[in-house]
């Protein structure tokens, strides 16, 4: 999650504008591809789940080239961690993103608090899927899946979730 700034005028009472900044927490919309480059940037060792046929399936899939990117500097650089990589990719025009990214919370934890990383796997493994689903579906064309199912997979655009929710609309 990253911060926006807000400026905001508030008029006190002798009518005398005053700047007051606030800041605001900017919500980040995950999808299965920010999701697998969200737990490489966590969990660098994932990068060694992903083949070489994999990462090529699905270098037409948006964000690909960052995660293409990503996971040859991981593989270049074995063993380093999340303010290594942060650091590597500063100057990089998804820096941004990256920082944000790194910064998700996954959710994946134990009862006692552990690091589940066997659902960690299972949901990096997943997300990798959904991103090779939704390129083979796009290849062979519109129609291959539904706009239903491809917002049921997470693999819909938002102009796709946009015109579901028209269509929705429209029904009632």
């Amino acid at each position: 999650i990253g911060l926006r700034r807000e400026v905001t005028v508030v008029a006190p009472r002798n009518n005398t504008a005053k700047k007051q900044i606030r800041r605001t927490a900017v919500t980040l919309t995950m999808n299965p591809m920010r999701t697998v480059i969200a737990l490489l940037l966590q969990f660098p060792q994932l990068h060694q789940h992903l083949s070489v046929t994999v990462l090529h399936d699905i270098h037409d899939a948006p964000g690909a080239d960052l995660l293409h990117e990503l996971c040859a500097h991981l593989h270049d650089h074995h063993g380093i961690n999340t303010g290594r990589i942060l650091a590597s990719f500063q100057e990089h025009p998804q820096a941004a993103m990256l920082n944000q990214l790194a910064a998700w919370e996954h959710q994946h934890f134990k009862d006692d608090g552990e690091l589940d990383m066997a659902r960690i796997q299972n949901t990096f493994n997943d997300n990798v899927r959904r991103v090779v689903n939704a390129v083979d579906s796009a290849s062979l064309g519109d129609d291959a899946l539904s706009l239903e199912q491809r917002i049921s997979q997470g693999v819909a655009t938002p102009e796709e979730i946009a015109e579901f929710k028209r269509r929705l609309r429209e029904r009632r």
